[in-house]
């Protein structure tokens, strides 16, 4: 009776197989080779998988079709086809001595239950040995890349790789079209007002997709949340605890991803995202705590005109009994914050001599920074120290793997916090005249821009002053947040004598650290018939 044969042809899409001829170039081949050597083919199995793992679901079915009796034969275009794993090539070797399978004939040679099974042994040991090779070789290539500070993988959303470089060499830099729109997705994440899933709406706003043109999944947007990436670390290979500091322009810093993940957590609450209406999730009630809601109502007149009203009220989800029955009207509610923007109003005559007053004190500060600095980058140094010790330590084998990766950790956390405090120490002056320009232009900007703004624009300027606006009975109240509140001190004072340049002068010394760590400015006001002084603090 005449041998039944099967061809398996076999190609993998990873790097050891790319040189290897496509599955038609294969079948090709082999049909050929069966029809001048007489082989009777009674079925052809195709597969593009690796074979360096066992598992293979086709070449599993090969197998049980042959075991089962239905072939005696198979035809490949190598050995190496069949199997590159020691668990398959034994099973191969098993069944050929058995009798099992009577013939493999390859591109090359012919193999028969007869034969000295050595040289099966050896083909198939090279060809294992071979992806082992490759795979260490591999590994010790990405180790070099991520040591030089490039993440030897696909690039996160917002980054892409140099197109001009070699494989192998390729940098990380930014993507022109998607870097911005994911920065938006931090900045939004970071107002405290959107949770995860109001990002995901985000970024459907935003044009966002993933690199095969998906929508953002919930999987998706944790991933970039949770990506260290994103502020220049990345850790190789994943769950390794090995970090290293990537080359590449970090998208956000290093406190502000810790803050993300407090966001995250919990640790830190979130306020519901509501769209519908411009100051859902921005209010609380006061009496029970609840979230402040909003509706639309219509009222039609006998005349036939019609109007429509948006009423905040509280959702009495905590407390069903809450007393808070009032509705307040949107635009009573727009009225009564921009009473609040008209108490924190700061003149442009008073901003421009704050400005130079701030700028004076700076240059007065240098020597004190320098000082500090001088005590930041000793620490680093230190820290750098410690981390090669420890490395030493682990080399000599007197800690474990254990406590090495734990107090690898620490350290590096301690260095990325000393490098942040370093950098934020260097801008400090530039920081200080930026924070107080930002804040008087804020008191003097945001009552136009909350009238002429957008939806967003008004609720982003409701929440930047105070963390927790509440309602109760129908009145808006909010707690202003420093600096916010010294605001309101100022345009005390300043409003009711004008503002006059030679009126102010500067209280001693007059930029300080308060107890608090909050940086402040304390001045004098002096004006005309007056002998006290008045001294509000900023």
């Amino acid at each position: 009776m005449k041998t039944k044969y099967a061809i398996y042809v076999r190609k993998s899409s990873e790097s050891e197989d790319r040189q290897m001829q496509s599955i038609d170039d294969q079948l090709r081949v082999l049909r050929r080779l069966a029809k001048e050597r007489g082989l009777n083919v009674i079925k052809e199995y195709t597969e593009a998988k690796s074979a360096k793992d066992p598992g293979r679901p086709i070449f599993n079915q090969m197998i049980k079709y042959v075991t089962e009796g239905n072939a005696e034969g198979i035809i490949c275009w190598k050995l190496d086809r069949l199997s590159r794993n020691p668990i398959d090539s034994g099973m191969i070797q098993h069944m050929l001595q058995k009798g099992i399978v009577k013939h493999i004939q390859s591109f090359e040679r012919s193999y028969y239950p007869e034969d000295n099974v050595l040289l099966m042994s050896v083909e198939q040991g090279m060809a294992n040995q071979f992806v082992r090779d490759l795979r260490l070789n591999t590994q010790r290539g990405l180790t070099q890349k991520a040591e030089r500070g490039w993440y030897p993988a696909h690039a996160p959303i917002g980054y892409k790789h140099h197109p001009s470089k070699r494989k192998g060499e390729k940098e990380i830099i930014i993507d022109e079209e998607k870097f911005p729109l994911v920065r938006e997705l931090f900045e939004k994440m970071l107002t405290g007002i959107y949770n995860p899933q109001a990002l995901i709406r985000e970024a459907d706003k935003l044009g966002l997709k993933t690199k095969y043109n998906r929508s953002i999944s919930p999987s998706y947007i944790y991933s970039i949340l949770t990506n260290p990436f994103y502020y220049g670390k990345f850790e190789f290979p994943k769950r390794s605890g090995n970090f290293y500091d990537g080359k590449h322009e970090p998208m956000i810093t290093f406190s502000e991803f810790n803050q993300i993940q407090k966001l995250l957590d919990g640790s830190v609450e979130t306020r519901p995202n509501t769209l519908s209406f411009r100051f859902s999730g921005t209010m609380r009630c006061s009496e029970c705590g609840a979230s402040i809601t909003a509706e639309r109502k219509t009222k039609t007149q006998k005349n036939g005109n019609v109007h429509r009203y948006i009423y905040y009220h509280c959702t009495h989800r905590k407390d069903p009994n809450c007393s808070q029955r009032v509705n307040l009207e949107e635009r009573k509610l727009e009225k009564q914050i921009c009473e609040v923007l008209n108490n924190i109003f700061v003149p442009k005559d008073f901003i421009a001599w704050a400005s130079d007053v701030v700028e004076g004190q700076n240059r007065k500060r240098d020597k004190s920074i320098k000082d500090q600095e001088t005590i930041f980058k000793s620490q680093l140094t230190k820290c750098g120290l410690r981390l090669n010790n420890l490395l030493e330590m682990r080399l000599d084998s007197q800690i474990t793997d254990e406590k090495y990766n734990l107090k690898k950790i620490d350290l590096e956390k301690e260095l990325e916090v000393a490098k942040e405090a370093l950098n934020s120490l260097q801008n400090n002056s530039k920081m200080v005249e930026s924070d107080v320009n930002d804040l008087f232009n804020f008191g003097h900007f945001a009552k136009k821009q909350f009238l002429e703004g957008s939806d967003q624009k008004q609720k982003e300027i409701l929440i930047a002053l105070g963390s927790n606006p509440t309602l109760i009975d129908g009145k808006l109240h909010i707690q202003l947040e420093k600096p916010l509140s010294y605001l309101e001190n100022i345009n005390e004072y300043i409003e009711g004598y004008g503002v006059k340049n030679d009126w102010f002068e500067p209280l001693q010394p007059l930029m300080n650290k308060g107890g608090n760590g909050d940086s402040c400015m304390q001045f004098t006001l002096r004006y005309p018939g007056e002998d006290s002084n008045l001294r509000p603090t900023v």
